[in-house]
């Protein structure tokens, strides 16, 4: 049955939309008893056959574009670190708003849709939505601890943290309620190397479908938010802000003098803002890296170090041999003379930071480079974030992204 539903399906596709049907193509499609609903997760879109069956024909055509749009916009990997239910209902609207503007459908059953969110992209959608459920959060919590207080009722702090955890699990929220969205989007659970896959897998489709789409003269007539959703799923520039801030949280979960019925949640004070983030950043200036190549690396160490008010950054120039620290901030970043041009290797980098920072003090390491040269066999305590700039170049720790030069 899966395979002819799925054929049928995208027979029908080829004729309304050749863009998405390309992207269809790329897809693995199964009914399963064991999924509750639907699940789309890596290259695979799996539905409840009951769920299934239950759809009219047009119903079972837009459910199986809406999750073949998740796979393929790479939601289940850009939700990575989010809060799965706000992100599911974010995502939802964004494809639903596509499939709307390009075929004149109705939203895929069970999914979320609000027509004013056309044209924003997922990642604006979803901080719109959480900003409304964490108030929601806020004010349950006030109204709870009020109550507790006349009460004169005490709880420790596990009972606190139970009642959060149950609290940010079910659909609590007012906000989310009203979608009354079921959910499809698997939760990332993949190594970082296997995102980075998954990742490569579907550039190649998206690229592939737009170049079909641009030779049929059809690719500018698409819609603004599929162009948009499209861009940013196949952006190799680093969005510095959101992986910075990612550490950020990771090192004051650590402070006590934080609220702690907010920390579990990613919610801070304004006094985060105060706090330094320190990190070393290595720069590859071995003789297979172009002067424009360069010109990047700095422009996006520029961007590192503007991108949160208090950062330390500690700059070393790396070929096979290595050369700083020159300690940069935003009120002083003054690039030293460039120095480098001999062979590759990655392991002077790791060894120096070892003897510089002795105690592990650094939040972060960044080392741009296009990633061929020699490994050091054991990896840091410290995260890695690797910048590259050949795809097929993935590090064999840390996490890899790669930056279009």
């Amino acid at each position: 049955m899966s395979h002819k539903a799925w054929t049928q399906f995208l027979l029908l596709l080829q004729k309304k939309q050749p863009f998405f049907a390309t992207l269809a193509m790329y897809c693995e499609f199964s009914l399963c008893d064991d999924i509750e609903f639907a699940k789309t997760e890596d290259k695979k879109v799996t539905i409840n056959p009951m769920v299934y069956q239950d759809m009219t024909q047009q119903q079972r055509f837009v459910f199986l574009l809406h999750q073949v749009l998740h796979l393929a916009l790479q939601h289940p990997l850009r939700g990575k670190d989010r809060e799965l239910e706000v992100w599911n209902v974010a995502a939802d609207i964004a494809v639903n708003c596509i499939i709307h503007d390009s075929l004149k459908l109705p939203a895929a059953p069970f999914t979320a849709w609000d027509h004013r969110y056309r044209d924003y992209s997922a990642e604006e959608i979803y901080h719109d939505l959480i900003k409304a459920v964490d108030s929601e959060r806020y004010e349950s919590d006030c109204t709870d601890e009020n109550e507790a207080s006349e009460q004169g009722e005490q709880c420790d702090q596990s009972q606190v943290n139970q009642q959060h955890a149950n609290q940010d699990q079910g659909s609590s929220s007012k906000t989310l309620a009203q979608y009354q969205a079921r959910a499809d989007i698997g939760q990332s659970g993949q190594v970082p190397q296997s995102c980075n896959h998954t990742k490569a897998y579907w550039d190649k489709a998206l690229t592939s479908a737009k170049l079909n789409n641009e030779l049929s003269n059809q690719w500018s007539h698409q819609s603004t938010m599929l162009l948009r959703e499209v861009d940013i799923a196949l952006s190799n520039r680093v969005d510095w802000k959101t992986q910075l801030w990612r550490y950020v949280q990771l090192k004051m979960s650590d402070f006590s003098e934080f609220d702690n019925r907010f920390i579990h949640r990613g919610i801070y004070n304004e006094t985060i803002y105060t706090l330094g983030l320190d990190i070393a950043v290595g720069i590859d200036t071995s003789g297979s890296i172009s002067n424009h190549q360069l010109g990047v690396f700095l422009s996006e160490l520029n961007a590192i170090a503007h991108a949160q008010p208090h950062i330390s950054i500690a700059l070393y120039f790396a070929d096979a041999d290595i050369d700083g620290p020159y300690m940069l901030t935003k009120s002083n970043f003054d690039i030293p003379p460039i120095r480098g041009g001999g062979g590759t290797s990655f392991v002077p980098f790791f060894e120096q930071i070892k003897c510089d920072f002795p105690t592990n003090s650094l939040d972060a390491l960044i080392y741009f480079t296009d990633g061929d040269g020699d490994y050091p066999n054991d990896p840091p305590d410290t995260d890695t974030l690797w910048l590259i700039t050949k795809p097929e170049n993935i590090a064999p720790f840390g996490q890899t992204l790669s930056i279009s030069i």
